[in-house]
Protein backbone atom coordinates (compact mmCIF):
# COMPACT_ATOMS: atom_id res chain seq x y z
CA UNK A 1 0.00 0.00 0.00
CA UNK A 2 2.63 2.28 0.93
CA UNK A 3 4.49 1.76 -2.52
CA UNK A 4 1.61 2.23 -4.33
CA UNK A 5 1.06 5.52 -2.41
CA UNK A 6 4.42 6.24 -2.64
CA UNK A 7 4.10 5.87 -6.78
CA UNK A 8 1.38 7.80 -7.13
CA UNK A 9 3.22 11.02 -5.48
CA UNK A 10 5.91 10.88 -7.72
CA UNK A 11 4.31 10.90 -10.76
CA UNK A 12 1.94 13.80 -9.34
CA UNK A 13 5.12 15.72 -8.78
CA UNK A 14 6.55 14.82 -12.34
CA UNK A 15 3.02 15.49 -13.97
CA UNK A 16 3.00 19.28 -12.60
CA UNK A 17 6.60 19.49 -13.48
CA UNK A 18 5.93 18.62 -16.91
CA UNK A 19 3.23 21.26 -17.34
CA UNK A 20 5.12 24.34 -15.66
CA UNK A 21 7.56 23.56 -17.99
CA UNK A 22 5.02 23.73 -20.80
CA UNK A 23 4.23 27.47 -19.70
CA UNK A 24 6.82 29.68 -20.85
CA UNK A 25 7.04 33.71 -19.81
CA UNK A 26 10.05 35.59 -21.18
CA UNK A 27 9.02 39.13 -20.69
CA UNK A 28 12.00 40.58 -22.40
CA UNK A 29 11.09 38.93 -25.54
CA UNK A 30 7.34 39.76 -25.09
CA UNK A 31 8.45 43.72 -25.15
CA UNK A 32 11.36 43.47 -27.89
CA UNK A 33 7.94 41.60 -29.50
CA UNK A 34 5.85 44.93 -29.18
CA UNK A 35 8.46 47.38 -29.87
CA UNK A 36 8.98 45.66 -33.12
CA UNK A 37 5.38 45.97 -34.03
CA UNK A 38 5.38 49.71 -33.11
CA UNK A 39 8.21 50.23 -35.69
CA UNK A 40 6.52 48.07 -38.10
CA UNK A 41 3.24 49.97 -37.78
CA UNK A 42 5.19 53.49 -37.95
CA UNK A 43 7.16 52.39 -40.49
CA UNK A 44 3.37 50.96 -42.90
CA UNK A 45 2.25 55.01 -41.75
CA UNK A 46 5.26 56.32 -42.97
CA UNK A 47 5.19 55.00 -46.83
CA UNK A 48 1.31 55.44 -46.72
CA UNK A 49 1.72 59.00 -45.71
CA UNK A 50 5.04 59.11 -48.51
CA UNK A 51 2.86 57.86 -51.26
CA UNK A 52 -0.04 60.23 -50.09
CA UNK A 53 2.58 62.72 -50.32
CA UNK A 54 3.95 61.98 -53.73
CA UNK A 55 0.66 61.40 -55.12
CA UNK A 56 -0.61 64.83 -54.08
CA UNK A 57 3.01 65.81 -55.75
CA UNK A 58 2.25 64.15 -58.93
CA UNK A 59 -1.28 65.45 -59.20
CA UNK A 60 0.24 69.49 -58.97
CA UNK A 61 2.28 68.87 -61.47
CA UNK A 62 -0.33 67.65 -63.68
CA UNK A 63 -2.22 70.91 -62.67
CA UNK A 64 0.55 72.93 -63.29
CA UNK A 65 1.20 71.58 -67.05
CA UNK A 66 -2.25 72.09 -67.61
CA UNK A 67 -1.94 75.95 -66.73
CA UNK A 68 1.17 76.17 -68.71
CA UNK A 69 -0.43 74.91 -71.96
CA UNK A 70 -3.56 76.47 -71.11
CA UNK A 71 -1.72 79.48 -70.60
CA UNK A 72 0.74 79.17 -73.56
CA UNK A 73 -2.12 79.07 -75.94
CA UNK A 74 -3.63 81.73 -74.88
CA UNK A 75 -0.67 84.44 -74.94
CA UNK A 76 0.24 82.63 -78.70
CA UNK A 77 -3.39 83.40 -79.81
CA UNK A 78 -3.01 86.79 -78.64
CA UNK A 79 0.48 87.87 -79.85
CA UNK A 80 -1.04 85.88 -83.51
CA UNK A 81 -3.83 88.16 -83.92
CA UNK A 82 -2.85 91.55 -82.27
CA UNK A 83 -3.60 94.77 -83.86
CA UNK A 84 -0.57 95.46 -86.33
CA UNK A 85 -1.29 99.54 -85.11
CA UNK A 86 0.37 98.17 -81.66
CA UNK A 87 2.41 95.51 -82.77
CA UNK A 88 5.91 96.51 -82.36
CA UNK A 89 7.99 95.59 -85.35
CA UNK A 90 9.65 91.81 -85.29
CA UNK A 91 9.82 91.53 -81.23
CA UNK A 92 6.37 90.41 -81.13
CA UNK A 93 6.59 88.16 -83.70
CA UNK A 94 9.91 86.25 -82.15
CA UNK A 95 8.08 86.44 -79.03
CA UNK A 96 4.57 84.64 -80.45
CA UNK A 97 7.41 81.92 -81.61
CA UNK A 98 9.21 81.63 -78.55
CA UNK A 99 5.31 80.88 -77.26
CA UNK A 100 4.83 78.16 -80.41
CA UNK A 101 7.86 76.49 -78.83
CA UNK A 102 6.74 76.62 -75.02
CA UNK A 103 3.52 74.66 -76.89
CA UNK A 104 5.29 71.90 -77.84
CA UNK A 105 7.94 71.64 -75.23
CA UNK A 106 5.28 71.94 -72.39
CA UNK A 107 3.38 69.35 -74.23
CA UNK A 108 6.11 67.18 -74.93
CA UNK A 109 6.91 67.24 -70.57
CA UNK A 110 3.55 66.37 -70.33
CA UNK A 111 3.60 63.04 -72.37
CA UNK A 112 7.24 62.50 -70.86
CA UNK A 113 5.78 62.97 -67.22
CA UNK A 114 3.12 60.49 -67.74
CA UNK A 115 5.80 57.97 -68.52
CA UNK A 116 8.12 58.33 -65.49
CA UNK A 117 6.11 59.96 -62.57
CA UNK A 118 8.66 59.19 -60.16
CA UNK A 119 11.30 61.27 -61.62
CA UNK A 120 8.71 64.06 -62.30
CA UNK A 121 7.92 64.43 -58.90
CA UNK A 122 12.07 65.27 -57.93
CA UNK A 123 11.64 68.17 -60.67
CA UNK A 124 8.59 69.95 -58.99
CA UNK A 125 10.02 72.90 -58.15
CA UNK A 126 10.84 73.47 -62.21
CA UNK A 127 6.61 72.79 -62.92
CA UNK A 128 5.56 75.67 -60.31
CA UNK A 129 8.12 78.22 -61.72
CA UNK A 130 7.37 78.30 -64.77
CA UNK A 131 3.76 78.44 -64.76
CA UNK A 132 4.02 81.10 -61.80
CA UNK A 133 6.12 82.71 -64.54
CA UNK A 134 3.51 82.22 -67.62
CA UNK A 135 0.93 83.62 -65.04
CA UNK A 136 2.98 86.98 -64.53
CA UNK A 137 3.46 87.42 -68.49
CA UNK A 138 -0.21 86.67 -69.24
CA UNK A 139 -0.82 89.54 -67.02
CA UNK A 140 1.73 92.28 -68.16
CA UNK A 141 0.98 90.84 -71.85
CA UNK A 142 -2.99 91.84 -71.37
CA UNK A 143 -3.17 94.67 -69.17
CA UNK A 144 -0.11 96.22 -70.80
CA UNK A 145 1.10 95.42 -74.05
CA UNK A 146 -2.26 94.22 -75.79
CA UNK A 147 -4.42 97.01 -73.77
CA UNK A 148 -6.40 98.99 -76.38
CA UNK A 149 -8.65 101.00 -74.58
CA UNK A 150 -9.08 104.68 -76.01
CA UNK A 151 -8.08 105.77 -72.36
CA UNK A 152 -5.31 103.78 -72.08
CA UNK A 153 -1.78 105.49 -73.17
CA UNK A 154 1.49 103.84 -73.18
CA UNK A 155 4.75 105.29 -74.12
CA UNK A 156 6.51 103.35 -77.28
CA UNK A 157 9.23 102.88 -75.25
CA UNK A 158 8.10 101.81 -72.10
CA UNK A 159 6.16 99.02 -74.49
CA UNK A 160 9.35 98.35 -75.75
CA UNK A 161 10.91 97.66 -72.47
CA UNK A 162 8.11 95.35 -71.48
CA UNK A 163 8.30 93.41 -75.04
CA UNK A 164 11.89 92.65 -73.84
CA UNK A 165 11.13 91.54 -70.34
CA UNK A 166 8.58 89.19 -72.06
CA UNK A 167 10.95 87.80 -74.21
CA UNK A 168 13.43 87.50 -71.56
CA UNK A 169 11.16 85.53 -69.57
CA UNK A 170 9.59 83.36 -72.37
CA UNK A 171 13.32 81.86 -73.40
CA UNK A 172 13.41 80.94 -69.55
CA UNK A 173 10.72 79.14 -69.62
CA UNK A 174 11.48 77.63 -72.87
CA UNK A 175 14.80 76.83 -71.26
CA UNK A 176 12.90 75.31 -68.16
CA UNK A 177 10.63 73.01 -70.15
CA UNK A 178 13.29 71.96 -72.41
CA UNK A 179 15.83 71.20 -69.03
CA UNK A 180 12.74 69.11 -68.09
CA UNK A 181 12.50 67.12 -71.11
CA UNK A 182 16.28 66.24 -70.99
CA UNK A 183 16.14 64.88 -67.38
CA UNK A 184 13.21 62.62 -67.69
CA UNK A 185 14.41 61.33 -71.30
CA UNK A 186 17.57 60.44 -69.70
CA UNK A 187 16.09 59.60 -66.23
CA UNK A 188 16.36 55.68 -66.67
CA UNK A 189 19.88 55.95 -67.59
CA UNK A 190 20.74 57.92 -64.17
CA UNK A 191 20.37 55.37 -60.89
CA UNK A 192 17.26 56.83 -59.37
CA UNK A 193 18.84 57.53 -55.87
CA UNK A 194 21.28 59.61 -57.23
CA UNK A 195 18.82 62.30 -58.34
CA UNK A 196 16.95 62.97 -55.28
CA UNK A 197 17.77 66.14 -53.65
CA UNK A 198 20.60 65.93 -50.36
CA UNK A 199 20.19 62.20 -50.19
CA UNK A 200 22.40 62.14 -53.75
CA UNK A 201 24.87 64.13 -51.95
CA UNK A 202 25.27 61.84 -49.41
CA UNK A 203 25.61 59.07 -51.48
CA UNK A 204 29.04 60.52 -53.49
CA UNK A 205 30.19 61.72 -50.26
CA UNK A 206 29.79 57.48 -48.60
CA UNK A 207 31.31 56.65 -52.30
CA UNK A 208 34.21 58.87 -51.23
CA UNK A 209 34.64 57.26 -47.74
CA UNK A 210 34.20 54.24 -49.06
CA UNK A 211 37.34 54.64 -51.59
CA UNK A 212 39.76 56.36 -48.79
CA UNK A 213 39.40 53.33 -47.13
CA UNK A 214 40.11 50.88 -49.99
CA UNK A 215 42.91 53.11 -50.95
CA UNK A 216 44.34 53.04 -47.41
CA UNK A 217 43.67 49.05 -47.51
CA UNK A 218 45.87 49.12 -50.27
CA UNK A 219 48.73 50.55 -49.05
CA UNK A 220 48.83 48.58 -45.78
CA UNK A 221 48.62 45.50 -47.95
CA UNK A 222 51.57 46.97 -50.02
CA UNK A 223 53.48 47.54 -46.99
CA UNK A 224 53.68 43.61 -45.87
Amino acid sequence: MKNILLFSIIVSIAFLKLNAQTVVYNDKLLIQLTKNQAVRLASNESYLNSYEKQKKTYDEINQKLAQIVAIQNFIYDKLTNVNAAIRQGKQLYYLSKTFGQIGVNANDVLSLTAQYPEYAILLNRFYIGAAQELLKMQSELTNDILHEENDFLIDPYDRQILIQNLSTKAQMINGYLICIKIRLKNAKKIPFIYQIPTINTYVNLDRMIVKGIIEKYKFILSLD
